[in-house]
């Protein structure tokens, strides 16, 4: 079960961080859509969270943000939902460009972003699952733009692992928007063997700006209790892999679209799936970790990993 943590969503004063503009996130009107899937439980879970006006605590004002949570399993064939309307409050720190939050069930606020970074800075922000012994905390080794309406500074960090020897890339933090891997989940492990999570889209006053910008929310159309997504049941093989992969179905129910993703969260090939078996050249994938996430027009979702040597 994925454990749902809250973000702080405040007015943010126009400042400049070395030498760029910093993007604020939105006073109101938001809503952030988070995907996560847990393998071995074959479950799967989409959160909407969204905006829902301010309130003072301890003499400190907060916004409210309440979430919306659909689950479905393969394993026994169901799922449902459930929705808190006060789920966590959020305050932020202007002058030190940093997010926190209030947890209904947690005594005291926590940082979760932290957008006063340069490249080299270790995070000081908690991580919100289990590291593993091996792993250093994250650090940021570059700083770059996310394109969208604007550009929108974006932090990407990475880990040492000491196990393997080598420093592993994770998520990324986005100004405005927040972590690719989950707007509640500020950071994400690299070689998770179980899960896989990502945020799937961000809108703000009716228009989308993550992950492109257009008019419209982030409500996909399969989020109803009574009709929670179906999955697309695929096979990768071989996997491990070097040159090529195949992907297969026992039952095909029409066209989709496979996304190649990587761990920083980044989709690096898109390719079209047409027929029961296809064959995919992937020689010129850097070797690593990636995520094979199926989508097709209903909103339909698979998720599997392969492992490019």
């Amino acid at each position: 079960m994925t454990k749902i943590f809250c973000l702080s969503i405040l007015v943010w004063s126009w400042s400049t961080v070395l030498g760029q503009n910093y993007t604020p996130f939105p006073e109101g009107n938001a809503t952030w859509e988070d995907f996560y899937r847990n393998v071995d439980e074959d479950q799967l879970d989409w959160t909407i969270y969204r905006m829902e006006g301010d309130t003072i605590i301890n003499g400190l004002v907060y916004h409210i943000v309440s979430a919306e949570v659909f689950q479905y399993s393969n394993l026994n064939g169901g799922g449902g939902s459930n929705f808190h309307p006060e789920f966590c409050y959020l305050r932020q720190d202007s002058f030190l460009k940093r997010i926190y939050y209030l947890d209904k069930d947690r005594p005291g606020e926590i940082l979760l972003y932290d957008f006063n970074l340069t490249i080299g800075d270790t995070s000081k922000a908690p991580q919100f699952f289990e590291w593993s012994a091996y792993y250093s905390s994250p650090r940021v080794f570059s700083i770059d733009t996310f394109f969208s309406d604007k550009g929108y500074k974006r932090y990407n960090f990475e880990i040492y692992d000491s196990f393997q020897n080598k420093w592993d890339t994770i998520n990324s933090w986005i100004e405005g928007i927040g972590s690719t891997a989950g707007f509640f989940e500020n950071f994400y492990p690299p070689t998770v063997e179980v899960a896989y999570a990502e945020l799937e889209c961000f809108s703000s006053h009716n228009y989308k700006i993550f992950p492109s910008n257009g008019p419209g929310n982030c409500l996909s159309p399969y989020y109803s209790v009574n009709a929670l997504p179906a999955t697309l049941a695929f096979h990768i093989f071989p996997n491990p892999t070097n040159d090529f992969c195949a992907l297969s179905f026992d039952v095909f129910e029409g066209a989709c679209d496979a996304h190649f993703i990587d761990l920083s969260g980044r989709e690096i090939m898109n390719i079209s799936i047409t027929k029961t078996l296809t064959q995919i050249p992937i020689s010129n994938l850097p070797s690593g970790l990636y995520f094979i996430k199926l989508t097709d027009e209903l909103g339909h979702i698979g998720v599997a990993k392969l492992v490019k040597e």
